[in-house]
């Protein structure tokens, strides 16, 4: 079985395998540097914005609302076996975010088939995502804020076996410009591709049951022939 590091070093493309080692030892033993953390496990945030790689260590069990909100240099990010809880707006405005490790021990989450994402196995839901995600095929569903302000993802897929896109999961993703949904697809959730600007021409499924307000409030266009002709879109434009 790899080790934690390891499990990182695979992804890293910035910096030596050894200089990984090295912070992941600094992280585990002097947490205090790089991480704001409450009551001796909740990590409540980063300090230092500008770091490129983060392991959090293994003392924390919560990882609470915007932790890594705003370190838009941040490359990497771990996530121990120790987290029991994750909470949501993890990764806003972390435009260089490109992969996401969860140790594969962890009872409660997983970033299975390298997907460089948070999965829920209890809730089968994908729930923090970044620019390189792939959705795995073999999820429910994709998170409340999954994608919140994720400023550097451009195309998703989203595989048929996804039933529902949860609130806000995409809003303001400004530079998302390709989102393929696959015919599974059925409940689409308030403001989830909200805000969305540079997203053009999105073809909905036509079995979609359920369409909440503002789903795609300033897209550009999209298709859809259905017979939720009436649901509250927020589309620029709908055929």
């Amino acid at each position: 079985m790899k080790t934690t590091y390891e499990h990182f070093a695979d992804f890293q493309e910035c910096a030596r395998s050894d200089e990984i080692i090295r912070l992941y030892k600094e992280q585990q033993d002097h947490p205090e540097r790089y991480f704001e953390i409450r009551n001796g496990d909740k990590l409540t945030g980063i300090p230092d914005k500008t770091v490129k790689y983060l392991f959090v260590p293994e003392c924390v069990t919560e990882i609470c609302d915007f932790a890594f909100a705003g370190c838009n240099r941040l490359v990497g990010v771990l996530i121990p076996q120790t987290v029991k809880q994750i909470r949501n707006y993890l990764f806003v405005n972390c435009s260089r975010l490109t992969f996401i490790a969860v140790d594969e021990d962890n009872p409660y989450y997983d970033s299975r088939n390298h997907c460089n994402a948070i999965i829920d196995k209890c809730s089968g839901e994908l729930i923090a995502g970044c620019r390189n995600t792939i959705v795995p095929a073999d999820i429910r569903g994709i998170g409340r804020f999954a994608f919140y302000m994720q400023s550097g993802l451009k195309s998703i897929t989203i595989p048929n076996n996804i039933s529902c896109i949860s609130e806000c999961a995409f809003k303001d993703c400004a530079e998302l410009a390709d989102v393929k949904l696959a015919s599974g697809v059925k409940e689409i959730g308030f403001g989830a591709f909200a805000g969305c600007v540079g997203l053009i021409d999105v073809v909905i499924p036509s079995g979609v049951l359920r369409v909440e307000e503002a789903a795609f409030e300033s897209v550009n266009h999209i298709w859809y022939s259905g017979p939720l002709k009436d649901a509250p879109w927020g589309a620029w434009n709908r055929n």
